[in-house]
């Protein structure tokens, strides 16, 4: 139930959980404390942390197999996220929504292109033109962002 709760949730929420399973249906990113100070930001869940590379600081026999192994990922440090993952649950469902947010966003900002250039815009009050133009600013910023999400969640979706 909790699990169900979280996933429509729209705030944020900083989660600790031993469960690694839930954190892979309910988290979006993962912040991994690495020691000396360091922290560490990885999109995704537990398990898509542990494919690009994540390991728990005190396993201490996963230290050991690591340090014999020769490490695969030295000579190009970005291959690990470039390997396509399985999406949690929340990731699946936050990138199946996009095409239809990102719909509403374009149809937004044509109506506010439609408005701002209509004949006697700049005519009206400036408290107005202000807001129409601080509110096209704002779709823009939101429209980028969301591509940029879109593009970040199809690169970890595995290939279908």
């Amino acid at each position: 139930m909790l699990e169900e709760l979280l996933i429509e949730f729209d705030g944020t929420l900083l989660l600790v959980s031993h469960d690694r399973e839930f954190m892979d249906n309910t988290v979006t990113r993962i912040l991994a404390f690495e020691g000396d100070g360091r922290v560490s930001e990885s999109i995704g869940g537990y398990s898509d942390w542990l494919a690009r590379g994540g390991r728990l600081s005190g396993d201490k026999a996963e230290a050991k197999d690591h340090s014999k192994r020769p490490d695969k990922n030295k000579s190009d440090p970005n291959k690990a996220s470039k390997v396509p993952g399985k999406l949690s649950y929340k990731l699946q469902r936050e990138l199946d929504a996009l095409p239809a947010e990102i719909e509403k966003l374009e149809a937004r900002q044509r109506e506010l292109e439609t408005l701002i250039s209509a004949n006697g815009f700049y005519d009206r009050n400036q408290a107005d033109i202000h807001a129409a133009l601080h509110q096209l600013a704002g779709i823009q910023e939101a429209l980028e962002s969301s591509y940029q999400r879109w593009q970040d969640l199809e690169s970890q979706a595995p290939a279908s």
